[in-house]
């Protein structure tokens, strides 16, 4: 049973950082138009970083109402 546990949880880290790989590519192909760096530049200094951690934290807010709607 530990063994199965681990496994799981292994393979629910694993699909989150695939999740996330794919948001971070999903952002940077649609908000990169015509030469003009998007809002995750390969500079960490960059452009409009917190445009990207404004989306992640309406995508967790959106988590949270769905939640309560579920838990309701």
């Amino acid at each position: 049973m530990r063994n199965v546990c681990l496994g799981l949880a292994s393979a629910a880290f694993a699909l989150g950082n695939y999740d996330s790989s794919a948001l971070v590519v999903v952002v940077v192909r649609s908000t990169t138009r015509g030469g003009i760096p998007g809002w995750t530049p390969d500079d960490f200094n960059g452009r409009h970083r917190d445009y990207f951690f404004w989306l992640l934290a309406m995508l967790c807010f959106g988590n949270y109402i769905v939640y309560l709607v579920i838990a309701w």
